[in-house]
């Protein structure tokens, strides 16, 4: 291999090398803080536990009782850069409160090892029902975060700012009816097998 070869192969590398690092954009994630709430199940028996998991719980949406409930909020902020003719977004940053209330079975020691099954079966497919409300959260604050970037410009600032706004409220909405749209769908979470016995 000669030298003039090995120039030129190296020109190349370093232009594909510069040409990808250029183009690198940082995605921001979002901050995710979670709490968990827990209200107490008792019982030994399967009936039992049913029977608590019903008058126990003090999750009621829209006049029916329910084993679990996710709620999330979304805070975010933005900076802009203001050029001669326009305003441009420069950074977003966005927060997700996530906060879920669960039943915590108190007697699960002294169960017997069919029922532990059956509660750890149930369990399960609560969380995973209610970790699917977290996503909605998340991913619109993804959405949140990647939408009022990629926005483009506006002659004003305070035009800016305003249309950021906006595009966060409704970014929340459309998820909030696809939320909707999942319980929907899995019967809150009862086709997900969200349900005891």
């Amino acid at each position: 291999m000669n030298k003039k070869y090995i120039s030129l192969l190296l020109l190349v590398l370093m232009a594909v090398f510069l040409t990808n690092f250029l183009n690198l954009t940082v995605e921001a994630k979002p901050v995710i803080n979670i709490t968990t709430n827990y209200y107490n199940v008792r019982g030994k028996t399967v009936s039992d536990i049913a029977k608590s998991l019903y008058n126990d719980s003090p999750i009621i949406y829209q006049g029916n009782k329910y084993h679990g409930y996710t709620s999330w909020n979304i805070r975010w902020n933005f900076n802009w850069y203001q050029y001669p003719n326009y305003c441009q977004i420069t950074t977003v940053k966005t927060t997700v409160n996530v906060k879920y209330t669960l039943p915590k079975l108190i007697t699960y020691a002294s169960l017997s090892s069919p029922i532990k099954q059956k509660w750890d079966r149930y369990y399960q497919a609560l969380i995973n029902h209610e970790e699917g409300h977290k996503n909605f959260g998340v991913n619109s604050a993804h959405n949140i975060e990647k939408t009022i970037l990629n926005m483009g410009k506006r002659n004003s600032c305070q035009l800016l700012e305003k249309d950021a706004n906006i595009i966060g409220h409704n970014v929340i909405k459309s998820t909030i009816e696809q939320e909707k749209e999942y319980d929907r769908i899995t019967n809150h979470g009862v086709t997900q097998g969200a349900i005891f016995p």
